[in-house]
């Protein structure tokens, strides 16, 4: 996502909405969520570059 909004710019807007819905892979809280994509999933010191709202219900 985050080579997508850097290629498009403000042609394209992502937004991230954390969901426990799809096999359970989000079960953390919002911070617990940024330090995981940060650390382990994907991991590399990853920081989203779009919003990343509060985990939700998406369906």
């Amino acid at each position: 996502m985050n080579e997508l909004v850097s290629r498009y710019g403000d042609k394209l807007v992502v937004l991230g909405f954390p969901s426990n819905q799809f096999g359970h892979q989000e079960n953390g809280n919002g911070e617990e969520i940024l330090n995981a994509l940060e650390h382990v999933r994907p991991g590399k010191g990853f920081k989203p570059k779009f919003p990343l709202f509060e985990k939700c219900d998406v369906n």
